[in-house]
């Protein structure tokens, strides 16, 4: 009898199993390890033959790594037979490269896309894509997810009717009139005017188009990286009046000291999801400020028997 498996990858065990409980289809024995010299060591430990098996793996750091091994994984259930390969990838690493933007660079998303596309993936579940654009590299079926309901469903249990969203910034506009239209203020965003260098990565903030005071402030984004961006607006908001401000976060990648940072600064609350797996020792050091909801409600519809 055909069977449906889901394969985790080591980027996020956690979610795949939450996946897992909410599809109600079995976590697959897998064995990732490492040769002595390094490399990848795959193997999957399921009956592969005409079965149907989605594999779990965010590209978060170490990126090239988990790219590899997804790869790696997909090939194996290529080659043994698999009907139907289903990457679920609910941060797509290198997706913020959707274009060429100074003379000289590589289209990375393109190139990862085709790497997924010739290993023998049938189709891709993904999260809140940085652009949409990439979804066009694609020549295989893509499910493109968002956790807008999730966060919005959360804000407005938890904090009411008195809140503005705010978009970080132009590019942002789209996402946070979707936010504001789950929050039933459809027509009505904040957009903060700034500019990033694209040599330096300098930002520069100009302001912002409404009045915040005494308003719970919602900026939703897609990932979080350095947190310089995101906590640049904090003083122009606080001194606005805003009584809160409340990030809404897809990816929560948080490299070098963002954690540390976040921590110290105005923010009042950093709301993610679990897209990827947060470290332990940043965990501690956001506890205070740090709520995460769960993606696998949003993913386990995608996921069939």
């Amino acid at each position: 009898m055909k069977q449906s498996f889901i394969i985790s990858g080591t980027s996020n065990k956690p979610l795949a199993e939450k996946i897992s409980k909410a599809a109600k289809i079995p976590l697959g024995k897998t064995l990732t390890g490492r040769f002595s010299n390094g490399e990848a060591q795959i193997r999957v430990e399921e009956s592969i033959y005409g079965n149907t098996f989605y594999i779990v793996q965010s590209l978060s750091m170490p990126v090239d790594e988990h790219i590899m091994e997804l790869c790696l994984i997909a090939d194996a259930l290529k080659r043994g037979g698999a009907e139907k390969i289903v990457a679920v990838v609910p941060w797509f690493g290198y997706g913020i490269q959707d274009k060429v933007f100074l003379p000289g660079e590589s289209l990375s998303s393109k190139v990862v896309i085709d790497f997924l596309q010739t290993v023998g993936i049938h189709s891709l579940i993904t999260v809140d894509l940085h652009s949409d654009n990439i979804i066009g590299f694609f020549e295989i079926p893509v499910v493109h997810i968002t956790a807008v309901p999730l966060f919005a469903d959360y804000i407005a249990k938890t904090y009411g009717k008195n809140t503005l969203v705010v978009s970080p910034d132009f590019g942002g506009a789209k996402r946070s009139r979707r936010f504001a239209k789950e929050m039933g203020q459809e027509g009505t965003i904040g957009i903060i005017d700034k500019e990033r260098s694209l040599t330096t990565g300098a930002v520069e903030l100009r302001g912002i188009n409404l009045d915040v005071k005494n308003k719970i402030v919602v900026i939703p984004d897609d990932f979080i990286s350095t947190g310089s961006t995101m906590l640049a607006v904090m003083p122009l908001l606080k001194k606005d009046g805003a009584k809160k401000v409340i990030a809404c976060i897809s990816h929560p990648l948080l490299v070098k000291d963002a954690a540390e940072k976040i921590a110290k600064s105005d923010l009042d609350e950093l709301v993610v999801t679990d897209t990827v797996l947060i470290e332990e020792d940043k965990l501690k050091l956001l506890k205070k400020k740090l709520h995460t909801l769960s993606i696998a409600s949003l993913i386990a519809p995608f996921i069939k028997v």
